[in-house]
Formats: C-alpha cells, sequence, structure tokens
C-alpha cells in the first residue's frame, strides 16, 4: 500500500506524510478540502496554502484549497510536507531542525506585530548546528534581525524571492528569542 498521514496541528497547518512503500515510484493525490474520512485533509476549499518538503529542503508553492496535494515519490521514500494556510504577512513555512518544521523546535509559535511590522518567535537551537527558518514573504522585505547572543542572519533565497530564510548558528543549547523587521 502507499500510506498518506495526516497530522493537523492546527485548522491552519497540516503534517503530511506520503511514503511509498513499495518498489516502483508512486503518484499520490490527496485532496487538501474534503472528508477526511476518504483521505481528503479538511482544509479550507475557499483557501491556499504553502507547501514545503523537509527532506529535500524544497519549497513546493502556493496552491488552491480546492485542488490535490500532487506528488510523485520514488520507491522507499518517505516526503514530509508542511502545509500551512497562506497569511497577508510574513509567516514561518518551515524549519531545518526537526521533520516536523517547527512543531518541536519552535517552542514560541511565531508572531506578526502590524504595527511595528515585526515576525518574532522563539526556537530550541542546538549548538553548532545551523538553525534555519523558513519564510514566505508575502509581499514584504525583511530589513534587519535581532536575536542576543548567537550569530543571527535574515537573507532572501536567491532561487525564490517570495521566500526568506532566517539562519541561527549557537555556541550551545538554547532557547533564542529573535525578531525580524520587515
Amino acid at each position: 500500500g502507499m500510506p498518506v498521514l495526516d497530522f493537523p496541528i492546527s485548522e491552519d497547518w497540516h503534517q503530511l506524510i506520503l511514503y511509498n512503500d513499495s518498489e516502483l515510484d508512486q503518484n499520490f493525490s490527496v485532496p487538501i478540502s474534503g472528508n477526511t474520512a476518504f483521505g481528503a485533509l479538511g482544509l479550507s476549499a475557499n483557501a491556499e496554502y504553502y507547501l514545503y518538503d523537509f527532506w529535500n529542503n524544497k519549497f513546493l508553492g502556493k496552491t488552491a484549497g480546492n485542488v490535490s496535494v500532487l506528488q510523485t515519490v520514488v520507491a522507499g521514500e518517505a516526503r514530509m510536507i508542511s502545509v500551512h494556510k497562506t497569511e497577508d504577512f510574513p509567516q514561518w513555512i518551515s524549519t531545518n531542525r526537526h521533520i516536523m518544521q517547527g512543531y518541536v523546535d519552535l517552542i514560541g509559535k511565531p508572531i506578526w506585530d502590524e504595527g511595528s511590522s515585526q515576525l518574532s518567535g522563539i526556537s530550541s537551537v542546538i549548538a553548532g548546528e545551523k538553525y534555519v527558518l523558513t519564510i514566505a514573504l508575502n509581499g514584504y522585505n525583511p530589513s534587519s534581525v535581532y536575536a542576543k547572543g548567537v550569530i543571527v542572519d535574515i537573507r532572501v533565497r536567491k532561487d525564490n524571492p517570495q521566500l526568506a530564510e532566517l539562519s541561527i548558528t549557537s555556541s550551545k543549547n538554547q532557547e533564542v528569542e529573535w525578531n525580524i523587521s520587515f
């Protein structure tokens, strides 16, 4: 069989696991909206969603809620896809720290402050490992980032100017409060 596992974290964020345990490449088609009893994710048909592939560190783009996630998965591969409802402001859509892409490591989920045009959050960072959080810019441009006691950087991705990466490197295991200005 071809297991599809859906892990709903909130009504706007699901983690989708596609596992091809066969000897051949397989095409998966998972409806974003619709009845979960019939294999759909049960998200809103009227919204749009960002898809991010963890293992391949690949942005799969934006999709309407009334279509299906279509993926060809090679034999023996497990694909972990983060599904986030799109917002009108900068939003995080993935992290490189854990396959759950923020569920474990983002201990303070990022919050957008419209008044100051700032996105802030708290990340659990491991000593000596570069922590990367991927942000969908949604029309905004990052101007600076602040975090205490770590090496921190924000840059727009060359391969896709709709995305930016916040990177944090720490000499010790710690919870890092970060703040990005736009």
